[in-house]
């Protein structure tokens, strides 16, 4: 089975300078992006905590795959811890998932501001960062679903790996689907980090337009 480490591209956490003088509509969305950036924080912690499973998962799962066929005794032990991981990941990835949705119920009452924004520069701008945004949280959804179909198979695999009778290609299919599974994840990933980055370029744009001002 392959590596799951679940890596995210980092937001950027810093905090929003808000410039004295702007007038509260902007006020109002920085309010609003600092709220989103605090949830980022919290996302991103979820995402070590499940990055910490994976590893301890991927270690019991190294010595299960090290083990003889006729070793069933240690094979239903590991399978068992192994399993144990893969439930907190399903408690993990839920608490990530809520905390997603949180950033962007909070996004979407900024997004009401933007087009009371008087200055068109920087309205571009914001409505720029919202398309991306919208993007990104699509693409965590994709992310999250993926992800919950991988640990369903991995499930099925320790299942599989603690049942005496399991026929030695049965097995190897299994492996291969959640190779193939994790994969998918990777992909989906991948298009979520993407979106991460130009946020975060578009955030620092915003930013620096409103320096100028």
């Amino acid at each position: 089975m392959k590596k799951l480490w679940w890596l995210y591209f980092s937001f950027l956490l810093t905090l929003l300078l808000i410039s004295c003088g702007q007038n509260n509509v902007t006020d109002d969305i920085n309010h609003y992006l600092e709220e989103v950036i605090k949830k980022e924080a919290e996302f991103e912690a979820e995402g070590k905590q499940i990055y910490e499973y994976e590893v301890e998962e991927n270690s019991i799962y190294k010595k299960l795959i090290e083990l003889k066929p006729d070793d069933h005794e240690k094979m239903k032990d590991l399978s068992k811890n192994a399993s144990k991981f893969v439930e907190k990941r399903e408690t993990s990835i839920d608490e990530e998932k809520s905390i997603m949705d949180e950033s962007k119920e909070i996004f979407e009452k900024m997004e009401t501001k933007v087009e009371k924004v008087s200055d068109d520069e920087v309205k571009e701008t914001m409505e720029e960062m919202i398309d991306v945004m919208d993007k990104r949280y699509h693409a965590y959804d994709k992310v999250y679903e993926q992800y919950q179909t991988s640990l369903h198979l991995t499930k099925e695999l320790y299942e599989d790996f603690g049942d005496e009778g399991i026929n030695p290609d049965q097995l190897y299919n299994q492996v291969e689907k959640v190779n193939d599974s994790y994969t998918k994840v990777t992909e989906a990933n991948e298009i979520f980090n993407k979106k991460t980055s130009e946020f975060n370029e578009l955030k620092e744009s915003y930013l620096t337009k409103l320096d100028e001002k």
